[in-house]
């Protein structure tokens, strides 16, 4: 997604809560349906292959991979999980964190926490002034993508050129943290540099656990 599509995203966000509701309805609907039939796909299951692995019928597999017709409940949704072996998550996400994911920009997760589990609202996401940060955030990300790719081409033409040193990778983290906390230093950016990414995974690494 481009920064124009961004942009159209958060205005489309902000013009109310109906279209708000509509757009996470739509987001949700089709994102699910897609997945389960790429991961079917991906598993070689035919539709009645995964049927009987949770114990419905063909059309029923056929209607839950319909963005029209399918409406997966939690225990459905934890039953497919379990037929493709993989791991399920369903929670409640602020807005700004949605706007990053629909269009794939890198933003740091803290996992279970107490900052993740009190998800604030639209309307203190806005007083906050989330949204104005996206936009930088996406820009800064985007530049130092580009930056990535004039590395490759420099080091395919002389790997001298491409060499860096500990004071780069520092101002590297810099700005990556004055941008705010929700873009981390692409890994690839800093394997570039010949460093590793420990700025972005401090977050990570200090979730505040439940107990």
């Amino acid at each position: 997604m481009d920064l124009d599509s961004i942009r159209n995203l958060i205005a489309r966000l902000r013009r109310g809560k109906a279209e708000r509701e509509k757009f996470v309805e739509s987001h949700v609907t089709k994102g699910i349906a897609h997945q389960i039939r790429v991961l079917r796909e991906t598993s070689q299951m035919s539709q009645s292959d995964l049927a009987s692995k949770v114990g419905m019928n063909q059309n029923a597999i056929s209607r839950l991979e319909s963005a029209e017709y399918g409406k997966p409940t939690i225990t459905t949704l934890k039953r497919l999980a379990a037929a493709f072996d993989v791991a399920l998550i369903v929670r409640f996400i602020p807005f700004s964190e949605m706007v990053n994911w629909v269009s794939s920009t890198a933003y740091v997760n803290y996992g279970l926490s107490t900052k993740s589990l009190s998800v604030p609202t639209f309307a203190a996401e806005e007083e906050d002034k989330n949204f104005d940060g996206l936009i930088p955030n996406a820009l800064l990300l985007e530049s130092f993508l580009d930056e990535i790719k004039r590395r490759e081409l420099l080091k395919a033409a002389s790997p001298a050129a491409g060499q860096s040193n500990k004071q780069e990778k520092s101002l590297v983290r810099s700005a990556f943290s004055q941008a705010g906390y929700t873009v981390a230093v692409p890994e690839a950016y800093l394997k570039a540099l010949g460093g590793s990414n420990e700025s972005s995974r401090n977050p990570t690494s200090q979730n505040a656990g439940l107990c």
